[in-house]
């Protein structure tokens, strides 16, 4: 999908963040339209997202995680329409940039 796309293309730009604008603000512990006690990741790592995905979730596919791994990019899931921060999923080391 689009994801894996804007992935390969952040990483032929040599950035270092790719913005994923998605109808929900991030990353969520469930499915926030189907449970109001979701709970929102501020991050996570490149792993625990592809186990997420394993699962189930839907938000990224597991190639652009990869992908962005490979190329040490960090990926922002946020709302197209709300303005709110969203989850980034990056490595481990780099959450602390």
């Amino acid at each position: 999908g689009s994801d894996t796309t804007a992935v390969a293309l952040a990483a032929f730009l040599h950035a270092d963040l790719c913005k994923i604008y998605t109808d929900v603000d991030g990353v969520y512990d469930c499915a926030p339209r189907n449970n109001p006690n979701a709970m929102k990741f501020d991050w996570l790592s490149y792993e625990k997202m592809r186990r997420l995905i394993a699962g189930g979730a839907q938000v990224l596919h597991d190639r652009s995680v990869e992908m962005a791994q490979q190329h040490g990019i960090a990926i922002e899931v946020l709302s197209s329409f709300t303005g709110n921060p969203g989850t980034i999923v990056c490595s481990e080391t780099r959450r602390g940039d």
